[in-house]
């Protein structure tokens, strides 16, 4: 945005006077604001009203099946953190985790604080012209989510809410206890999140404590994006030269891959910063059908016919049977941390639990490295059986063609 004037200045202080960010003209009690009135000058803070963009940020095009959907309606992108979902005017007494289908929000609402964009607070500062507020958010209520999704880039990977008038990326969820109302798993299966519903239970718990199996779920899909994303060493260093691990992989079903990819002890020995293992396989075993409806979006070359996908088809079904059985793992009645999994994902991945990366940490972590222990510079006959696998005819199931690696 261009330099405020000075008569936009002297305007701005009148109306900060009129107008305290935490408590705007139009609220809906303990200064939420709704999302439709940031865009109205008669009504949003003082800040917006002169800068709009503050608290707008950038995403980056990265080449992804996906990246097309956020960049074709050329709607904002925001960043709220502190998020919880909740119902009109019941927002201190109702927290709900986020619906399992994606256009679930039936009379569900999205609170948090929208956070400024921290270039655009620099510049505000140095112009002198508008006086940034202390607090570097607004809190918002989202009245009309449509849908969320699952973004796979490798910067702002996470949870993104599409509305009438912006994405919101989910960052840090609410951790605040309270006693809020909780729906039974067979109202949730039904995408029914009617809080007034006889289902619904009392429970002491908070946005964060809802969040965690989803949390873990998307610890699970990025650790197998990282995986079958990840270049190969020699590929950076040659620009291109390599083939990318996704058509390794892709020949491979997900307990192939797995196999592959646990070190041995003697692995640990020469390099210690491997992952004891790539994902959590016991949870993939327990999700293969969201995995696999979200990898299909990740690489054209993913397809329905390619052995991964495969793979995870054949793991669903053994998840039906187990339930048939009785099984207490496929019908979710045993013990699962999902927390642990949660927090072991972002460690693989050194992102945060909502999915960003964690900038400061300079480490390369590559999460292929049991395939290239042995592989020095250069292309040598190991990576070339690689390179022969990731090209050649996929085999037919139930047969092994990956011996040489």
């Amino acid at each position: 945005m261009a330099s405020v004037t000075n008569t936009n200045k002297t305007r701005c202080k009148r109306q900060r006077c009129n107008i305290d960010i935490d408590k705007p003209e139009e609220e809906i009690g303990g200064g939420w604001i709704k999302e439709e009135h940031l865009s109205d000058k008669n009504h949003a803070p003082y800040i917006i009203r002169c800068d709009p963009q503050i608290i707008n940020h950038t995403k980056l095009y990265e080449g992804y099946v996906d990246d097309n959907d956020y960049a074709k309606d050329s709607l904002p992108y925001r960043y709220i953190t502190n998020w919880f979902l909740s119902t009109l005017n019941q927002h201190s007494t109702t927290r709900m985790p986020l619906p399992k289908k994606e256009t679930g929000f039936n009379k569900l609402y999205l609170y948090g604080e929208l956070e400024f964009n921290p270039k655009r607070v620099q510049e505000l500062e140095e112009e002198e012209s508008v006086t940034v507020p202390k607090r570097r958010s607004i809190k918002v209520v989202v009245t009309k989510p449509k849908f969320w999704t699952i973004d796979m880039s490798d910067s702002l990977r996470g949870i993104w809410i599409k509305s009438n008038n912006a994405w919101y990326y989910l960052k840090q969820p609410c951790t605040i206890l309270i006693m809020a109302q909780k729906p039974s798993d067979n109202n949730n299966k039904r995408g029914n999140n009617n809080n007034n519903s006889s289902h619904n239970t009392t429970i002491v718990t908070s946005q964060a404590n809802l969040h965690v199996q989803f949390r873990a779920h998307l610890g699970l899909l990025s650790n197998l994006y990282d995986m079958l994303g990840e270049m190969h060493k020699e590929e950076v260093r040659t620009g291109g030269k390599f083939p990318s691990y996704v058509s390794l992989h892709k020949n491979l079903t997900p307990q192939e891959s797995y196999n592959k990819l646990c070190p041995t002890e003697d692995d640990m020995e020469r390099n210690p910063q491997l992952n004891s293992e790539p994902f959590d396989m016991a949870l993939l075993r327990k999700v293969p059908t969201f995995v696999r409806k979200h990898l299909k979006q990740f690489s054209k070359e993913l397809t329905s016919k390619c052995n991964f996908l495969v793979g995870l088809s054949d793991m669903n079904r053994e998840l039906v049977e187990a339930k048939k059985r009785g099984e207490a793992w496929a019908l979710d009645l045993d013990v699962f941390d999902y927390l642990k999994s949660a927090e072991q994902s972002e460690k693989r991945s050194r992102r945060y639990p909502w999915g960003e990366k964690i900038h400061k940490d300079k480490a390369t972590n590559y999460l292929n490295s049991c395939l290239e222990v042995d592989v020095p510079t250069g292309m040598d006959n190991t990576f070339n059986e690689l390179y022969i696998l990731a090209h050649s005819k996929p085999a037919k199931k139930n047969e092994d063609s990956t011996d040489s690696l």
